[in-house]
């Protein structure tokens, strides 16, 4: 968990948004996603997973969408997860998503479909970014472990 300092710091910023959303007059998609982040940032997934889920009631964001997915893995909800990821691939074909589709269907135990799935993720599809690269590296390595 984050220092004393900074989770005082953090429940400060989470109060103010509150009231600035009831006195204020926030929009509930601001609101929604600000509390989800600091939450998130907290550790307390449970309360960011459900204003993200508020959010995506009013607004199908796939940016938003993947941090739900990444929080549903982070909390080890690997088929709501997938859902999730498959939501965001529709609208948003990055390599990260499918490499966290791939990771999802790991942990659910689908080897067959995450190998298949890697093998449509090329190396060339990765060069946006070292953490990409190494993530499809460690993906397939795990996948070559399991079997």
């Amino acid at each position: 968990p984050p220092p004393l300092a900074r989770r005082a710091g953090l429940y400060v910023r989470l109060i103010y948004k509150e009231l600035q959303y009831w006195l204020v007059g926030l929009t509930p998609e601001h609101y929604h996603h600000y509390q989800a982040a600091i939450l998130s940032e907290l550790l307390r997934f449970d309360g960011a997973i459900r204003h993200y889920r508020a959010y995506l009631k009013l607004t199908d964001d796939p940016q938003v969408r993947g941090n739900l997915g990444l929080l549903l893995g982070t909390v080890s909800r690997w088929s709501e997860a997938l859902t999730e990821y498959e939501r965001v691939l529709i609208k948003w074909r990055h390599p990260a998503v499918r490499l966290a589709i791939v990771e999802a269907h790991i942990r659910l135990g689908n080897l067959a479909e995450a190998g298949r799935l890697i093998g449509l993720v090329t190396v060339d599809d990765c060069q946006e970014s070292d953490a990409l690269r190494k993530a499809r590296c460690e993906l397939i390595a795990e996948l070559e472990g399991a079997a």
